[in-house]
């Protein structure tokens, strides 16, 4: 008698997505995530100046901050992130959504006003 493993046959788990929130923290912006079951770790892709997605960070412990530097005060920045699991050091599932944070620093009375926004896509 066979085991019930091979009756059934192999069973596919769906591919892992991360789902990453985008916090102001100061100057900084915290990137919020969870470890999925049978991952390692989380890459952490950010856009460069051109638009295209370069390697910044593989995350091993929940929560990722971000600590380059805030626009000069009066200029905007907009920063992307796109997250994806690791196991053994490859990447496992799918991209998440890209997120992104718009950050606008503006110099006025009380001093430093910072208007801040999350957006998929």
């Amino acid at each position: 008698m066979g085991s019930i493993k091979a009756a059934l046959g192999p069973v596919n788990l769906p591919a892992p997505k991360p789902d990453i929130e985008l916090q102001h923290s100061g100057l900084k912006v915290l990137l919020k995530w969870t470890r999925e079951r049978g991952t390692d770790a989380l890459r952490i892709e950010a856009a460069n100046a051109t638009g295209s997605f370069i390697h910044a960070q593989d995350d091993t412990s929940p929560h990722f901050l971000d600590d380059h530097p805030s626009p000069r005060p009066g200029l905007a920045a907009i920063r992307k992130y796109r997250p994806i699991y690791l196991k053994d050091g490859q990447s496992v599932g799918s991209f998440g959504d890209c997120r992104g944070h718009h950050r606008d620093r503006n110099v006025g009375r009380g001093g430093e006003a910072a208007e801040l926004t999350q957006r998929g896509g």
